[in-house]
């Protein structure tokens, strides 16, 4: 099958369900910059607990990417600045789309990944997954990026299976002044960001930004067909008032927007059996959201955070249109002593209308799906400063499947001052996509051969009846702070599968009554999969002098799947989702600032082979140079991927895993602060 026809991160969802990789947090007013060692791992994070705590104290797996190690880095979107995370597997596909996971199950569409954005989530119910290519921001603007390993369904709910990725921007007070960057480059042919914050008062301020990046074509793939060059679109604005005495209102809106210039070879019933179309595809998403804090009791507080997002997709394969609405509350209070509760409910509306073509069909083109639960966590501490127990779940009931219940039980354990060890086993689901209850895909057609002489067309089923997935897992870490200059946090996992997706192939014999005739493989939609995985991260930090700072990072992912019920062919779905997850991969970043006006990065990393696609072991390496050339005005000089002119990462196509390759780039950019 064309892999052309897998780009698009809707048509990749669409045929994750076919070919399934095998085929609140508000933004605090403190600028999360230029922290100590120290610092850091003692500064509060709300993913885990939706609650400020410090990553020191937090019982679960936790990476935090500050917004200076992001612009350091020289990222430029949200996958580069992904990359930097521990146990945060980033493939790129091709110009435009990642794939991104967390401990194995990369299935294009990061279906096993809970996404949030200030507090809202970015989950894409129609497809299971996030839009990378469409999830932009500011980078400048992040104040950092909070990832939790493992999963985190008792407080936030369906689909935090594998992880949470909580992007977390500045406090509108943070970002005063103008910000002008401009880059050029090969690949990139130019990204442009304009930022103007101002106070209307000591308690309120507020920013307006926008950002254009024009990207160039990669070379296309054996069928002639891939994106020639896309160009992302963003404008947004954000108040922040910080209500005296505590509390407060964030009010953010913004406007994103991709469009791609592509070359789709889709099937057909005569020969050559597929035909090559030239589009732009247009993808655009219109969002507002408000969060109100407010203390309650003594030292309590209250928190409701609404957001509505509108938006499109235009393309020759389908058209949808959608609106999501969201409610999320939750209060935290003090019954007794060393006893904190939290409790909340939380509402998601989507409603959907698709535009049914010849290559993709539903069974129901509009439909409105609804998550409604509440939530309730009670952590106890047993010994102060020692010992402190949490157990939670999340009652979460959807349109697809009923009542889903997630309950975690977590142990913190500190042995000194210096260490924390942590023990966690939880559950959690990822509920069903529309497309896995109810889509018909023509994938391909394969041409007739002396044993089948008529055309085979070969279709993705979904089923009514397709149900959740379910995790259960195990966790153990350890932290030690090691003085102020050299930290280590490690984990070790075991996690159980159920239910989890699979394929079932039918064969349909040909109808000759119509012409041309032809034959049907139909691959259904199953909950006929189940299996464990096992791995473990570590990750260290070393800050030996106040101009240098070392981050490096090792995780390892062993995947085990099988069919709870055997069928008569194989599941094509088992060595895609084991063969797209890398069975290691090694991270490092290093910063030094050998004197004032110069800095130097290095981002390097090794990722394992993958079997899918017969991808080799592959390494990475990225350099950026930047210097102030008066304290507004920056130039930095960025190369990417230096060690080979191309590479090869990953694809998105089951049937036809043809991966394209990633070349070698630069970019030189001047950015103006002020």
């Amino acid at each position: 099958m064309p892999p052309a026809l897998l780009h698009r991160p809707r048509w990749i969802v669409a045929l994750g369900l076919t070919l399934a990789a095998g085929l609140y947090a508000r933004a605090q007013a403190t600028d999360f910059t230029d922290l100590s060692l120290d610092e850091l791992a003692h500064y509060d994070v709300t993913t885990l607990g939706r609650k400020d705590a410090s990553v020191f104290d937090t019982p679960a797996p936790v990476d935090v990417i500050s917004g200076t190690e992001i612009v350091d880095s020289g990222a430029l979107t949200m996958p580069e600045a992904l990359r930097l995370a521990a146990g945060v597997q980033v493939t790129q596909v091709d110009g435009e789309n990642y794939t991104i996971a967390i401990r194995g199950f990369d299935d294009a569409t990061s279906s096993k990944v809970l996404v949030l954005l200030d507090g809202r989530s970015v989950y894409d119910q129609l497809y299971s997954g996030t839009d990378w290519a469409l999830l932009d921001t500011v980078m400048d603007d992040i104040s950092r990026i909070e990832v939790q390993r493992g999963p985190a369904g008792a407080l936030w709910g369906a689909n935090a299976v594998n992880g949470v990725i909580n992007i977390v921007t500045k406090n509108a007070h943070a970002t005063q002044g103008q910000l002008v960057s401009v880059e050029i480059g090969d690949q990139l042919d130019e990204s442009v960001t304009v930022r103007d914050g101002f106070e209307f008062s000591p308690a309120l301020a507020a920013r307006v930004y926008a950002k254009f990046q024009q990207q160039g074509s990669y070379d296309a793939d054996e069928y002639g067909t891939g994106i020639r060059d896309w160009n992302s679109r963003l404008a947004g604005t954000r108040i922040d008032w910080d209500r005296p005495g505590g509390g407060g209102l964030t009010v953010i809106g913004e406007y994103r927007e991709v469009r791609a210039d592509d070359s789709e070879s889709l099937p057909s019933l005569t020969a050559p059996y597929s035909q090559t179309y030239t589009e732009q595809t247009r993808d655009r998403s219109a969002d507002l959201s408000a969060h109100w804090t407010q203390p309650v009791t003594d030292d309590g507080q209250l928190s409701i955070l609404g957001a509505v997002e509108r938006g499109d997709i235009d393309s020759i394969t389908t058209g949808e249109h959608h609106t999501v609405l969201d409610l999320d509350s939750q209060v935290t209070l003090h019954p007794f002593p060393n006893n904190e509760v939290i409790t909340g409910a939380t509402y998601r509306a989507t409603m959907d209308s698709i535009v049914n073509t010849p290559w993709l069909a539903y069974d129901d083109p509009a439909a409105t799906t609804n998550f409604y639960g509440a939530f309730v966590q009670d952590e106890v501490t047993l010994v102060p400063d020692v010992l402190r127990v949490t157990a939670g779940s999340k009652f979460e009931r959807n349109t697809f499947t009923g009542w889903e219940t997630q309950p975690s039980l977590r142990l913190l354990w500190h042995p000194s001052k210096a260490q924390s060890v942590w023990f966690a086993v939880s559950k959690a689901a990822r509920t069903p996509s529309r497309a896995e209850r109810g889509v018909r895909l023509w994938a391909e057609t394969e041409a007739p051969t002396p044993e089948v002489p008529v055309p085979v067309v070969v279709e993705a089923i979904g089923d009514s009846h397709f149900t959740s997935e379910h995790v259960l897992s195990y966790e153990l870490g350890h932290r030690y702070d090691i003085g102020t200059q050299f930290s280590v946090d490690t984990s070790l996992y075991y996690s159980d599968y159920t239910d989890l997706r699979g394929l079932e192939a039918a064969v349909i014999p040909p109808n000759f009554l119509t012409y041309p005739p032809y034959a049907v493989i139909e691959y259904d939609a199953t909950n006929n999969l189940e299996g464990h995985s096992y791995g473990g991260e570590i990750s260290l930090r070393w800050h030996p002098a106040p101009n240098l700072q070392v981050a490096a990072s090792a995780d390892s992912v062993h995947l085990e799947l099988s069919q709870m019920m055997p069928t008569l062919l194989p599941d094509p779905s088992i060595p895609g989702l084991i063969g797209s997850t890398p069975p290691e991969e090694f991270k490092l970043h290093v910063t030094w600032r050998p004197w004032e006006p110069w800095t130097f990065d290095i981002v390097a990393r090794h990722t394992g082979p993958l079997a899918l696609g017969d991808i080799p072991a592959y390494d990475g390496l990225n350099l950026r140079v930047a210097w102030k050339i008066v304290p507004d005005v920056e130039l930095e000089v960025v190369g990417r991927d230096l060690l080979k002119p191309t590479h090869l990462e990953g694809t998105s196509s089951i049937v036809t895993p043809v991966a394209l390759p990633i070349a070698r780039s630069y970019f030189i950019g001047v950015t103006y602060r002020h």
